[in-house]
């Protein structure tokens, strides 16, 4: 099998420790969890997942041969490699909460937001990061408090995006939110996450059109533009 280096799996290892946290009992999941520890050069974790999956599925050959190569691994660098790659997925992390920013800058985000027509109806735009950190807002009418209106999109994004991996449909994109009173229209643009707010009854057709535009004439034009 050949190696990787620890960085190209960092991130795979995390979304399918997240999808096995929602379904502990996958074994596809469980088995690519072990290869990929397997590639990153931890046997004790690899041999941990593979074991799991040989429970549900004993005759794969494939699972007993990685199985076989995590045994013969030699298990004295497996703390070492371990602490490293620990390290190395908090840089990641960091790099990827960042990357939204770096990619548009906070001014140039919030100059998208101020130069937007109004919208009859809409109480408030909002961007963040998906671990629900402000990055740029536009407020259209009184009405919705925007460290509320944060704290809610990051509940629902959280849940929405929990669903998603469940029913292993991807993660989150795009959803509407209904409530008596107010609608959150709310997308996902690389790994920054924005919600409009608008009044309940405004038409459905008429937020998302506005939000259609935003993607596609200033996100979309900035970023090729950059």
């Amino acid at each position: 099998m050949k190696n990787r280096h620890p960085k190209d799996g960092v991130g795979a290892v995390e979304n399918f420790e997240k999808a096995l946290k929602l379904n502990n009992s996958n074994y596809k999941v469980l088995r690519r969890l072990g290869q990929l520890y397997l590639e990153l050069g931890m046997p004790k974790k690899a041999m941990e997942k593979l074991r799991s999956a040989l429970s549900y599925t004993p005759n794969d050959p494939q699972l007993m041969e990685m199985v076989k190569q995590a045994r013969e691994m030699p298990p004295e660098s497996d703390d070492d490699v371990e602490e490293y790659f620990k390290a190395l997925y908090e840089r990641y992390k960091e790099q990827a909460e960042s990357e939204v920013v770096l990619r548009f800058g906070l001014e140039e985000l919030n100059t998208i937001f101020a130069r937007l027509p109004d919208l009859e109806g809409a109480y408030l735009l909002v961007a963040m990061t998906k671990d629900g950190r402000r990055l740029a807002s536009r407020q259209f009418a009184p009405g919705i408090d925007e460290n509320v209106a944060l704290q809610c999109m990051k509940a629902i994004f959280d849940a929405a995006n929990d669903s998603c991996l469940r029913m292993d449909i991807g993660p989150f994109v795009r959803g509407v939110f209904t409530g008596k009173t107010v609608r959150i229209h709310m997308f996902r643009f690389d790994d920054m996450l924005v919600g409009l707010f608008v009044y309940a009854k405004l038409h459905k057709r008429t937020a998302e059109q506005f939000l259609n535009n935003l993607i596609e004439e200033e996100f979309y034009a900035y970023r090729g533009s950059s």
